[in-house]
């Protein structure tokens, strides 16, 4: 006889699971910094010819003190081999204190191969591994209270890993290692800028470059053509820390949470007549 339930397959656990993440989403904040990282690229390229595009979901509300944005393009022009571009802005316009606004944006790009291994008891469920080698480059903006202000260019070389594990064709779990190396320019000031706000960026030049460690986790939930994501990146390496009126005990990165959407062109080529995919679609409303 066959068993009614297969421990792989568990689509309500899958939707607990993903409600219980954007849970943590909306308790999540982000400091101030000189750098944040990006997700090890996590949403994942698997056949010849595929392309996804992701973006995170902008806050809704204008007069908060956070936001970002990101931005991902992805191709396989052949097999095994991905193109991977990405834009990301983090920041804020509406803080109070030393510090009333700041701003880090980062470009980059990168290469890599991917392999996909089918789990032999169901089609749908399987593990891809993938390494990307890149280049990014990035600026820091802060404006202070004082009307002084701070630009800070860097880049950085990196490797990443990561390990995607499908449960289903609608739920996927992955887990990415990214290594990098940090290198700052010298940084411009303008204006009036307190002997503490200097030292601190004193410190970040005296101590760069930095070997950072950015391990990722993502939750993908969703259609073929269409799904939602949450990810989680830290950052370790970059120990620099210091205390200012603006930035007590920060390091010079800090953990980033996303919330955002992956668009695949080509799942709407999915046929319709799959049973199993009508099921699949059957338990999202």
């Amino acid at each position: 006889m066959r068993a009614s339930f297969n421990f792989l397959r568990p689509e309500i656990n899958h939707f607990t699971l993903f409600i219980a993440a954007l849970l943590v989403f909306s308790l999540s904040s982000c400091n101030q910094a000189f750098y944040t990282p990006n997700e090890a690229y996590l949403h994942g390229l698997d056949k010849k010819g595929e392309i996804k595009i992701a973006g995170t979901i902008p806050n809704p509300n204008r007069n908060a003190t956070y936001r970002q944005y990101n931005a991902v393009a992805a191709y396989s022009p052949i097999k095994n081999v991905g193109v991977i571009g990405s834009f990301q802005q983090v920041g804020s316009g509406n803080d109070r204190g030393p510090l009333v606004n700041w701003r880090i944006r980062t470009m980059e790009g990168a290469l890599g191969y991917y392999y996909k291994k089918p789990m032999r008891y169901n089609p749908n469920q399987y593990i891809l591994y993938d390494a990307y080698l890149g280049y990014g480059a990035g600026t820091t903006k802060y404006t202070y209270n004082d009307l002084g202000t701070l630009d800070l260019s860097y880049d950085r070389f990196f490797v990443t890993a990561g390990v995607h594990v499908w449960l289903s064709r609608n739920f996927g779990v992955s887990f990415g290692l990214r290594v990098a190396r940090l290198n700052f320019q010298e940084a411009k000031l303008f204006g009036v800028v307190s002997d503490e706000e200097r030292e601190t960026i004193s410190l970040v030049q005296r101590n760069n470059p930095f070997t950072t460690i950015e391990p990722s986790l993502q939750y993908t939930y969703g259609v073929p053509a269409l799904k939602v994501f949450f990810s989680l990146t830290g950052i370790s390496g970059a120990d620099v820390r210091f205390s200012n009126t603006f930035a007590p005990n920060t390091p010079i990165g800090q953990p980033l949470a996303k919330l955002g959407v992956i668009i695949d062109p080509t799942g709407f080529k999915a046929k319709k007549k799959d049973k199993e995919s009508e099921n699949d679609l059957g338990f999202l409303f």
